[in-house]
């Protein structure tokens, strides 16, 4: 299930992710959140995957960033915080992720804990 929300008082697209997650959910997230941002002129997202099951590959997650160029997201100015549940394949493919992003000039950042992710995100000092 996916869930794509704007959080007006933080200034965030938020999106929650549960049960079993196909690539092809992965890309709609991501359109949805890139539609959501541009309409609010927002570039911080906080992904939560921690109800999810990632059934998606490694190739799945290194294509993002390029969607995500594609959908006319910022790279200089977007920054994405991921919130993954605690099995190891999981946090291993969002770290896949931090990687690809971080590798193409992207900010993005895995994280096991919600509260934390978001206090990531509205950091200004980063």
């Amino acid at each position: 299930m996916l869930e794509v929300k704007y959080d007006s008082e933080n200034g965030v697209v938020e999106t929650f992710l549960s049960g079993v997650v196909s690539a092809a959910e992965l890309n709609t997230e991501t359109v949805k959140a890139a539609a959501l941002a541009r309409e609010h002129n927002c570039d911080l997202f906080l992904s939560d995957y921690s109800d999810a099951e990632m059934d998606f590959s490694i190739v799945d997650v290194f294509e993002l960033p390029d969607l995500q160029r594609g959908l006319g997201m910022s790279r200089e100015n977007t920054r994405a915080a991921v919130v993954v549940p605690t099995t190891s394949s999981e946090i291993e493919l969002a770290r896949d992720y931090e990687i690809a992003c971080m590798s193409r000039g992207w900010v993005a950042k895995v994280f096991k804990d919600r509260k934390i992710a978001l206090a990531w995100l509205l950091d200004s000092s980063l």
